[in-house]
């Protein structure tokens, strides 16, 4: 399936220049997966790395070989608007490409998936609260905090580095005492 698209992609002629740089163009593909009914639009966009220092999108292993596509990276959007021009379909979709991160975040470091309720606008309110304030909270804390001249850390991180404090209950004369593993 793969080396078909590449071989698609390979075959346009006709490609438009958006910016300095960054070209896209179209194709139509059926895949034969019996779930796609019809015909999609391809939308691709290509980055020159030697025009463009920091080219977004990824360097595909099926182009490596192939000479003329080595300084490219590589984005693939598939859509079924007909009507949009490439381009505008590029710049509708570009400023959305991290939306998936985002909810791949919550989903897996906020546990997202869990707070499936009875009612409709119960599970709303609990991933409202959950997305707004817990996330918000977590960012600002990782941020100016935990992380304030590194790198950020994704929250299993900063639950084991700083919330979770392992101990070991124990007793001391007729006493109770909590033995924290750290100082």
């Amino acid at each position: 399936m793969a080396q078909i698209i590449q071989r698609r992609i390979m075959s346009i002629r006709k490609w438009i220049e958006v910016t300095k740089g960054i070209e896209v163009a179209e194709f139509k593909f059926k895949h034969i997966d019996l779930k796609w009914d019809k015909e999609r639009r391809y939308v691709v966009v290509r980055q020159s790395v030697n025009k463009r220092k920091k080219a977004l999108g990824k360097q595909p292993s099926l182009f490596t070989e192939e000479e003329e596509w080595k300084e490219y990276r590589m984005s693939i959007m598939i859509t079924n608007d007909e009507e949009s021009s490439p381009v505008d379909i590029w710049r509708e979709y570009r400023t959305r490409a991290k939306d998936e991160n985002g909810i791949k975040k919550l989903r897996e470091d906020f546990g997202i998936r869990s707070f499936n309720k009875e009612n409709f606008w119960s599970t709303e309110g609990v991933m409202v609260m959950n997305a707004l304030i817990f996330h918000n909270l977590i960012h600002y804390l990782n941020r100016n905090i935990f992380n304030k001249n590194s790198p950020c850390e994704h929250l299993k991180t900063l639950r084991s580095k700083y919330f979770i404090i392992p101990g070991l209950l124990g007793s001391e004369s007729r006493n109770s005492v909590l033995r924290l593993g750290s100082s």
